[in-house]
C-alpha cells in the first residue's frame, strides 16, 4: 500500500506539500517529491512509500535518465518477474526487479496495452511528456483507490484519497446530495461519485487518458465481467482449481511465512488448508464480547483441525469507543460497514510484525454466497411466492428486535421489499438501509429514484434477463470495490500494512466466476460446495453452523453510549429522533440508519 498525488497545472501549486502530507499512513517509509516545468506546464508529483522491495528500486515517481516519463504507482503486480522476461525478450527492454520498474518499463514501451499483462492491485498515473500523454488506471476489481478532479479547465489532480484534493481545492467543494443519499441507503458512495461534487472516483477496470499540453478528460473501460457472466462453463476440473490457487497464494505472500486474517467460515479456511505444506500461515482473529458478533467457537475448530492457533484480538465496547475517535478523525470518505472497526483492529495487530496480510474478500461475490441469493431461490419458486410471501407479511410485525448482526425482523422485511420489483433493483432494495422519500424529507433533498440507484441500472442487456447474473454483476461491479474492499483499504492504511486477497488474482477469479451458480454454492443454506470439493478434508462444524458477518455489535455500542450521541438527534438530526427512541427501546433496530447519520454528521457532510 502506497500513495499517490499528482497535479498538472498552469502554476505551482503551493499547499501541494501539505496535501501529500496526509497520505503519510499510507506509505511511512518514505516521503518524495519530484517538481518540473514542461512547455509552460507545472507538474508536481508526489509519493509514500510502503517498501516491500529496495526502496531505491521502488522510489517514486520513478523515472528513467531521460526524465520525460514519471511513473506513480500503488499495488502490487504478482507476475511482475514474468512481465520482466517478456519485455526483455521480445523488445529487448531491461527493468529492475521491482514491479514499480516492470510497470513503467511496459507502460513506456506498450502504453495502455501493457495493462493486459498485469495480474494484481494497482491504481496509477504514468505520464509521458514526449508524447504528450498521461494514463491513469484502476485494477479490475477495485482494490486500489483512485480520485481525480480537474479545477479551472487546466488543473488536473489525481490522488489515493480525497482528502488531498480536497486540500488542492482550498476546501472549496460542495456536497454532493445524491452521494449523501446513497452513503446512507447503501453505508458507501458507488464510483465515479464521491461525497463531493467535485472530486471523482476512477471506476474499477477504467482508464481515463488526457493530453499533457492541454486538458481534455478521456475515459475507456479495459475490463467488465459481462463476458465471463455470460459464457458459464460446466467442463472445469477441481484439480486445476485446487493447483492455481494455491499458485495464488504463493504468488499473493510472495513469501514462505505469511499474516492471514482467520474468521469462522471456509474462505479463510481454504487459505489456509491448502498451503500447510508449503508455507507458514500466522493466523489473526478478532473477538467482540457480544455473543452474535463472535466466531470464536468456530475459530477455534478450526484450528483444532488445521492443528494452528490464532492471535485472538479481544475488542470491548471501551475499545470501540476509544477507537472510533481515530478511525473518523482520519478516515476521508464515509463508511458505513461496521467491518471497518474489526478491521481496523485485525490491522493494528498484524502491523506490529507485518506490512501485509491475506483475506478471503471477493469470494462471496464471486461464488453467491450472500443469502440474498437465498431469498431470490424462494421468490423464483412459484409455490413459494403464493404461499411464504402472505406468511411473512402476517408475521413481520409480531417479530421481536434484537441488536444481533443480522435480525429476522429485518431479513423479513428485506424479503417483502423485493416481490415485486424488476430484477435490477433486488439488490439495491436488499441492502438499502432507508426509504429515500424519508431521507429526502428529513434532510431537504430531492433526490430521483434513478439517481439513488443510479449504479446498479447500468447492467448489460445480456444479463437483465437473468435476475442471479444481473445480481452478481451489481456485486462485483457496485458493491465488492465500493463496499467490501473500499473498507478494508481504508482500515488497512489507518494502520499502514496492505490487505491482498488471492481469490481475486486473475487466474483464481476467472476460473472460478465461469462456474454455474448452482454447482458455486447450494442453493439455501448457501454453503461454498466448490470449495469444500477443492479442500477434500475440511471440519464438520464449515458445514453445519452458520457463518457469522464481520461486523461490530454497533447497535449495542449506540445503546450502550447513548448519551454520547444523544445531542445529536436533539439537533442537527432531530427528524430522525424518533428513529433513536424506537432503537434505544428495542422497538426496531435502527442501527444502520442511525449508525450512518452520525458518521455523516461527524464528517460535516449534513
Amino acid at each position: 500500500m502506497c500513495g499517490l498525488l499528482s497535479s498538472v497545472s498552469s502554476k505551482k501549486i503551493d499547499q501541494f506539500d501539505h496535501a501529500l502530507s496526509h497520505l503519510r499512513h499510507r506509505g511511512p517509509d518514505q516521503l518524495s517529491i519530484k517538481n518540473q516545468t514542461f512547455q509552460g506546464k507545472h507538474l508536481s508529483m508526489g509519493h509514500s512509500l510502503l517498501s516491500f522491495f529496495d526502496k531505491n528500486q521502488s522510489s517514486q515517481p520513478y523515472t528513467d535518465n531521460n526524465q520525460s516519463n514519471y511513473l506513480l504507482f500503488n499495488g502490487q503486480i504478482y507476475n511482475y518477474l514474468e512481465i520482466r522476461d517478456y519485455l526483455e525478450k521480445k523488445h529487448g527492454v531491461a527493468a529492475e526487479e521491482s514491479d514499480t520498474s516492470v510497470v513503467f518499463h511496459a507502460l513506456k514501451t506498450l502504453g495502455s496495452k501493457a495493462i493486459e499483462l498485469f495480474d494484481g492491485m494497482w491504481s496509477f498515473v504514468f505520464i509521458d511528456l514526449d508524447q504528450d500523454h498521461i494514463i491513469a488506471c484502476r485494477d479490475p476489481h477495485g482494490q486500489k483507490p483512485l480520485y481525480y478532479c480537474t479545477h479551472i479547465n487546466d488543473h488536473l489532480y489525481f490522488s489515493s484519497e480525497v482528502t488531498p484534493l480536497k486540500v488542492l481545492l482550498n476546501d472549496k467543494v460542495e456536497i454532493d446530495p445524491i452521494g449523501l443519499t446513497q452513503f446512507l441507503h447503501f453505508d458507501y458512495i458507488p464510483a465515479p461519485r464521491t461525497q463531493y461534487k467535485e472530486i471523482k472516483s476512477v471506476l474499477p477496470g477504467q482508464i481515463i487518458e488526457s493530453k499533457f499540453s492541454e486538458i481534455n478528460l478521456q475515459s475507456s473501460t479495459y475490463y467488465n465481467p459481462e463476458e465471463q457472466l455470460s459464457n458459464i462453463n460446466t467442463n472445469y476440473n477441481i484439480n486445476e482449481l485446487r493447483r492455481i490457487l494455491v499458485e495464488s497464494i504463493h504468488k499473493t505472500s510472495r513469501s514462505k511465512i505469511y499474516p492471514l486474517a482467520l474468521s469462522g467460515g471456509i474462505d479463510s479456511f481454504t487459505l489456509c488448508h491448502l498451503t500447510q505444506k508449503t508455507l507458514k500461515s500466522i493466523n489473526y482473529s478478532v473477538k467482540f464480547n457480544s455473543p452474535s458478533y463472535s466466531e470464536q467457537n468456530t475459530i477455534l475448530k478450526t484450528c483444532d483441525f488445521l492443528k494452528t492457533d490464532t492471535n485472538d484480538i479481544n475488542v470491548s465496547d471501551i475499545d470501540i469507543k476509544i477507537a472510533l475517535n481515530e478511525i473518523y478523525n482520519k478516515i476521508d470518505i464515509p463508511i458505513g460497514d461496521t467491518s471497518l472497526i474489526p478491521n481496523y483492529f485485525l490491522t493494528q495487530k498484524i502491523s506490529l510484525n507485518h506490512k501485509f496480510y491475506l483475506s478471503g474478500d471477493g469470494l462471496d461475490e464471486i461464488l453467491n454466497g450472500y443469502n440474498l441469493f437465498t431469498a431470490l431461490n424462494l421468490l423464483k419458486n412459484k409455490i413459494s411466492r403464493k404461499f411464504l410471501l402472505p406468511l411473512t407479511q402476517i408475521i413481520q410485525p409480531v417479530v421481536k428486535n434484537n441488536s444481533s448482526y443480522m435480525p429476522m425482523k429485518l431479513k423479513l422485511s428485506r424479503f417483502t421489499r423485493v416481490k415485486n420489483q424488476n430484477p435490477h433493483l433486488w439488490l439495491p432494495l436488499w441492502m438499502s438501509n432507508t426509504h429515500l422519500s424519508e431521507s429526502n424529507r428529513n434532510l431537504g433533498l430531492n433526490v430521483t429514484t434513478e439517481e439513488l440507484f443510479e449504479p446498479f441500472l447500468n447492467v448489460p442487456k445480456t444479463l437483465r434477463n437473468n435476475v442471479e447474473k444481473c445480481m452478481s454483476y451489481q456485486l462485483l461491479r457496485v458493491y465488492l470495490p465500493n463496499g467490501i474492499l473500499m473498507t478494508r483499504d481504508r482500515a488497512s492504511q489507518l494502520n499502514s500494512v496492505e490487505n491482498r486477497s488471492p481469490y481475486l488474482n486473475k487466474d483464481v477469479f476467472n476460473k472460478l466466476i465461469i462456474i454455474p451458480a448452482s454447482h458455486k454454492t447450494s442453493q439455501f443454506k448457501r454453503r461454498k460446495k466448490i470449495l469444500f470439493k477443492i479442500n477434500k478434508k475440511y471440519p464438520k462444524h464449515l458445514l453445519t453452523e452458520a457463518k457469522h458477518g464481520f461486523a461490530s455489535p454497533i447497535s449495542e455500542h449506540l445503546i450502550n453510549n447513548s448519551n454520547t450521541y444523544e445531542h445529536i438527534f436533539n439537533s442537527n438530526l432531530k427528524s430522525y429522533k424518533n428513529k433513536w427512541v424506537e432503537h434505544l427501546s428495542l422497538k426496531q433496530n435502527n442501527k444502520s440508519i442511525l449508525w450512518n447519520l452520525i458518521i455523516a454528521h461527524k464528517m460535516n457532510l449534513i
